[in-house]
């Protein structure tokens, strides 16, 4: 709770001199609404009975309240636009907080929330946010008549006081407990709304396999699934509404003739004047419009359901980075006894591996393996729960991020293309390579070719850029290699690529990745066969660890290519390979040289 106001605190300093103006305001519309039925009255009296017309400075009943309503006008516009001010200041600062932790949290966050939801958060939840300070100052504005009525009214007579404070009472309590109600709902109804976002999101990232597979049907119905969940939250939320102006319609007019009535019995009794009489019925009116208060606070109440929905985010802890800024060794990676996940979900079990430095080694393993979360590991795209994980023995948690980007760098099988052209992806990235490091990058991942062709070659912008999914592939190849450290992870980054292209740029790879270790994810047998080592991975462990042509002996090693044949490139009598050691001592020495060769 105390973050949900302190996020809401986070908006508001963004925009006090906006907030400032709005109170003012608010303040003078309250202020003269709950002025303007006494000097009614009192020109009235002055007209109908014979009461001095002269009021405060010199100046006529008459023109005090021509006057206070000129100033409720222009009062009435400076609120407008203050509220648009402080509503959208405060929600670009809740969302500038939101996208800067989600930047630093990285694939952590969107791991702990769907990208769906994470979006929905962002944008509406952060906006409902940023619109609490305009409603709870709107709610005490809007309370300040009723309570400045309740004090006039007993000024006029004290049993009209009286009666006004017993209705008010009530209403107070009705108030307190619907906002705890709606905000409440409010929580429950954002997670059905970011659940609905979540799926959607995933759907139309998979459209074209939805529509390949024919599961448009269950698709849909997945998606909308939580749109029950989405309607019950909803009708509870308007039910909420719905009794509180219930209640209050039913509990209003029931004052208001209470109060009147006890008024004209004051009249009858010449206690009150006429125009006491007119003013009191103008206060019970000014008063009743506490349901402008009801509607206001049930409002921040839906806020402050955003806002921890907003706060869920924030609570996923970003990474923290070390102060090491330089790395000097070779690129040689370990980990030891790493665990991630926990109990049956658990990724990886107990890892310990030792990855020679300027070693090529191919992760290979099921689906479900750890082979995606071990390679996402040594650029802490995962976080391991136990265990460690070192780059030349230096602590990856202790690296500056300069450090870590500048040592690992990623290819991935679905890269995101950013940067603005085909050029700027290529180049996007911590550092940004000139134009010819670019141009030899994309010439090593055989992109350069289908750029040249484009419209306007490297300059074309990305979304004049249609590329299958191969062509994709190479522009994150590209950018990889543009940017590449001692260490290069290669997660799956070749998946979409024919095997001509496949050879010419793992060739290309051999060529630029002299000294430089290698790590890559493969399903293809032929990628690991290229590889110096193979680390098989089943079910979170590591199975064995040693060159691709000694694992092919193992049946159940080659059932993971889905082949039981024998493999052209790894067959033990094409290669002289030695015994693998323990895994933390690395692969040992190998010698993949054919026979019959010196």
């Amino acid at each position: 709770m105390a973050e949900t106001e302190r996020l809401i605190r986070t908006g508001v300093r963004s925009v006090r001199g906006s907030l400032l103006v709005l109170v003012l305001a608010s303040v003078a519309v309250a202020g003269a609404s709950l002025v303007l039925p006494h000097a009614i009255g009192k020109a009235l009296d002055a007209a109908l009975v014979d009461a001095p017309a002269e009021g405060p400075l010199g100046l006529t009943w008459t023109q005090i309240a021509v006057g206070l309503l000129l100033g409720v006008g222009v009062a009435e516009s400076l609120l407008a636009l203050s509220g648009g001010a402080v509503t959208a200041g405060a929600t670009a600062r809740i969302r500038h907080r939101l996208l800067s932790h989600a930047t630093t949290a990285g694939p952590r966050l969107t791991r702990a929330i769907p990208a769906g939801d994470l979006v929905s958060r962002t944008s509406a939840h952060a906006e409902q946010t940023g619109a609490a300070p305009v409603r709870l100052v709107g709610a005490f504005a809007a309370g300040i008549p009723a309570v400045g009525a309740m004090v006039m009214l007993f000024r006029i007579d004290v049993w009209c006081g009286v009666a006004f404070l017993a209705g008010l009472l009530a209403l107070s309590v009705l108030l307190g407990l619907l906002v705890r109600t709606v905000t409440d709902v409010t929580e429950q109804y954002s997670a059905a709304q970011g659940e609905v976002a979540g799926r959607l999101t995933e759907a139309l990232a998979g459209a074209r396999t939805v529509a390949a597979a024919g599961t448009l049907d269950s698709e849909r119905a997945r998606v909308l699934e939580p749109v029950e969940d989405l309607r019950r939250h909803g009708a509870s939320l308007w039910t909420a509404h719905a009794s509180a102006v219930g209640q209050s319609a039913a509990l209003l007019p029931m004052l208001e003739v209470v109060v009147l009535g006890v008024a004209g019995w004051q009249l009858s009794a010449g206690r009150i004047s006429v125009g006491d009489m007119v003013a009191a019925g103008a206060y019970v009116a000014l008063g009743v419009e506490v349901v402008n208060a009801l509607a206001k606070l049930l409002a921040y109440g839906q806020s402050r359901g955003a806002a921890r929905r907003c706060v869920d985010a924030l609570e996923v802890p970003p990474t923290e980075y070390g102060t090491v800024e330089e790395l000097t060794g070779p690129g040689a990676l370990t980990l030891v006894d790493v665990r991630v996940g926990s109990g049956e979900n658990a990724a990886l079990r107990g890892v310990t591996l030792h990855i020679p430095a300027g070693a090529s080694v191919a992760v290979v393993g099921r689906s479900g393996s750890g082979k995606s979360t071990l390679a996402a590991l040594f650029g802490r795209l995962v976080e391991p729960d136990s265990g460690l994980v070192c780059i030349d023995g230096q602590l990856l948690r202790d690296l500056s991020p300069a450090a870590l980007h500048t040592a690992v760098t990623y290819a991935f099988p679905r890269p995101a293309l950013l940067g603005g052209t085909v050029g700027g992806t290529i180049a996007f990235g911590h550092h940004r390579p000139g134009p010819e490091t670019v141009t030899a990058a994309a010439e090593a991942a055989a992109a350069d070719g289908f750029i040249r062709r484009l419209p306007l070659g490297y300059a074309t912008p990305l979304p004049q850029a249609p590329m299958s999914g191969g062509e994709a592939q190479r522009l994150g190849l590209a950018r990889a290699l543009a940017h590449s450290g001692r260490v290069l992870v290669l997660d799956d980054a070749t998946s979409s690529l024919d095997t001509v292209t496949e050879l010419q740029v793992t060739a290309a790879l051999q060529r630029s990745g002299t000294g430089q270790t290698q790590v890559i994810v493969a399903h293809r047998a032929s990628t690991a066969a290229r590889a110096d080592y193979v680390v098989w991975l089943e079910a979170g462990r590591v199975r064995g660890y040693a060159p691709h042509a000694t694992l092919w002996a193992d049946p159940e090693y080659r059932a993971i290519f889905g082949t039981g044949a024998t493999d052209p490139f790894a067959i033990e009598s094409l290669y002289r390979t030695e015994p693998t050691p323990d895994p933390l001592d690395g692969p040992g020495t190998v010698s993949r040289v054919p026979w019959g060769t010196s």
